[in-house]
């Protein structure tokens, strides 16, 4: 991972249920080696506190004919089943990148191709604000500071 600090912030329509944000996808690669990263893949990713672990759709994997690095045992609705995982360089911003593993999801979406999980959402200082019911997303890597409201209460 590279230490270099980037942020952004996106403001949604009110009544926008998801958060959703641009984001860039490559194989991992050696910086030192090869000088410049890859030029990634720009696509669409939710945002999911509620998720551990990033995830790729099966349509978005076998489009960029990406090869599983293993198979893990995946719990949901439907009870137990296996799904392969892909090592990949994530930009979360423009700048800051994580090499992470993707969990494949059958889930389909028309929003979104990738979920950004925990693993890569506690690394940063996230805060979702609602003021005069307009919706702002924000992020900041690596996190630098404890954001504290009761503070301002």
């Amino acid at each position: 991972m590279n230490l270099v600090s980037d942020a952004f912030i996106k403001e949604f329509q009110p009544g926008k249920t998801d958060l959703t944000t641009s984001v860039g996808i490559c194989r991992v690669f050696d910086s030192d080696t090869i000088g410049q990263p890859p030029k990634p893949h720009l696509t669409s990713a939710l945002w999911d506190t509620g998720s551990s672990n990033c995830m790729i759709t099966r349509a978005l994997a076998e489009s960029l004919e990406l090869h599983p690095i293993k198979k893990v045992p995946v719990a949901h609705h439907e009870g137990l089943s296996y799904s392969n995982v892909y090592l990949m360089a994530i930009y979360v911003t423009k700048r800051y990148y994580f090499f992470v593993e993707l969990t494949e999801t059958n889930a389909p979406s028309d929003n979104f191709e990738i979920i950004i999980g925990m693993d890569v959402i506690s690394k940063g200082d996230f805060a979702l604000t609602s003021k005069n019911n307009r919706i702002t997303f924000s992020f900041r890597l690596p996190s630098s500071t404890h954001i504290d409201f009761t503070k301002e209460v």
